[in-house]
């Protein structure tokens, strides 16, 4: 848990990560009683006319009010004014309403005895976004977030008995995790997201019946994060389109997954250009027009054992090359944006699945990551300095064979040259964050 001067601070800062950090937080209870308590006090010393009783006696309704004000806003915001995406808990809204209080005390000097109304004021702004939407208290009333380096990831949401209550939904947010924002809603399983060069659109794949089911059919949608304007890039009457992928080296070289009831095959490019994959494949990403880098597993054993190939041209001329062994599970591959270095997931070297990059053609690998829990789905953000990643690093019992989409799978990055990491989500519990895309 974060310590309670820090989060005053980003209180006081308005760090809008924060409002989410504390909102999942379950153990902030007493942070929140506390920072409650020192408003109540500062309210106090700013008068000249309370007293001491005075000061006891505003402490005693200030957690009064407290309590009441955050209960009446989830009673009236989950009752009356609720949207499909509402999900709120009273416990929620009184660790999250606290959090004005440090905007209020750093102006005791000011404001004295003025100080809560302040911060009811602030707060009025503040909680309704929280209810109407999780991912609302990221923007401000009548502005539109935009986004210098934004990153594309999928969410399952969870209740508090870690239940599912909606399967994978986009979200998007900037690259220090600011800027958080919910961008699907409804029944359909949002599937592997993945940045157009603009950054402003998104492809993923959508199945209608709500989860990710190979034999069903799912279509191709390019979504515009800032209008929700969505479009069907993509669809075969029958077939499930899914997995896809974005090459950073240009939005014309797109590899996706092409399933019916027991067939699979692996694609580059869209109609008309469009071509399959001689070969067993899955989870690829384009090096060029001829040219993709896939997961290659022939053989269905236990444990898996999964090797990364390129293959490199068309029909009798195409060539195959092993990047990595096939002893180990292998998977998920990423390429930097200029076009030298290959990121992917592996158990190949350790207990846990670790990020590992190497020069394309898969010489000279070395671990990125290097923490106990699994960390995968890497991506190249588009300066290639920095990957971003899904862990469970911070969760307990990690299991093996990747992160997924268990409770305490959050989002990372990892400077490439230097090593540092950086926590982006902090779901609590409460959200299942994974497959970042920039």
């Amino acid at each position: 848990m974060a310590s309670l001067q820090d989060r005053m601070i980003r209180a006081a800062k308005l760090d809008v990560q924060l409002y989410e950090e504390v909102e999942a937080d379950q153990g902030a209870m007493a942070q929140a009683m506390t920072v409650v308590i020192l408003s109540a006090l500062a309210a106090g010393v700013g008068s000249t006319n309370v007293g001491l009783l005075g000061m006891v006696i505003g402490m005693i309704g200030a957690l009064i009010g407290w309590y009441v004000w955050a209960f009446l806003t989830y009673f009236i915001g989950t009752k009356f004014l609720a949207e499909p995406q509402t999900r709120a808990d009273h416990r929620e809204l009184l660790r999250t309403k606290e959090r004005g209080a440090p905007v209020a005390l750093s102006g005791v000097r000011f404001e004295g005895s003025r100080m809560h109304s302040i911060t009811v004021l602030g707060l009025l702004g503040i909680l309704p976004a929280i209810l109407s939407n999780p991912s609302a208290s990221e923007a401000q009333d009548g502005q539109e977030v935009r986004y210098r380096n934004p990153v594309v990831f999928a969410r399952t949401h969870l209740d508090a008995a870690g239940a599912v209550t909606d399967q994978s939904k986009l979200w998007v947010m900037e690259d220090d995790g600011s800027g958080l924002r919910q961008l699907t809603i409804g029944g359909a399983y949002d599937d592997h997201p993945s940045f157009f060069a603009d950054q402003r659109h998104v492809l993923y794949s959508e199945f209608p019946n709500g989860m990710l089911n190979r034999g069903d059919v799912a279509k191709l949608i390019r979504l515009d994060i800032y209008t929700g304007e969505r479009e069907v890039v993509h669809e075969v009457a029958g077939y499930a389109l899914h997995h896809s992928s974005i090459s950073p080296l240009g939005d014309d070289l797109i590899v996706y997954a092409r399933d019916a009831e027991g067939r699979h095959s692996e694609w580059l490019g869209l109609p008309p250009r469009d071509r399959e994959l001689p070969t067993v494949a899955s989870n690829g990403v384009a090096v060029s027009d001829e040219g993709v880098i896939f997961m290659h597993e022939p053989r269905q054993d236990s444990p898996r054992r999964v090797a990364l190939v390129r293959i490199d041209g068309t029909g009798l001329g195409s060539r195959m090359t092993f990047l990595t062994d096939m002893e180990a599970l292998h998977r998920r591959p990423a390429i930097s944006p200029d076009g030298r270095w290959l990121a992917w997931q592996t158990n190949g070297f350790s207990i846990d699945d670790e990020i590992y990059l190497a020069e394309l053609d898969g010489s000279n690998p070395r671990n990125l990551t290097s923490s106990p829990g699994n960390d995968g789905h890497p991506w190249f953000s588009r300066d290639g300095a920095w990957i971003v990643f899904e862990s469970d690093r911070t969760g307990e019992g990690q299991r093996r064979n990747g992160c997924d989409a268990r409770r305490h799978c959050e989002i990372w990055k990892v400077h490439v040259a230097t090593g540092e990491t950086v926590q982006l989500t902090y779901g609590g519990g409460r959200y299942a964050s994974t497959r970042p895309r920039m």
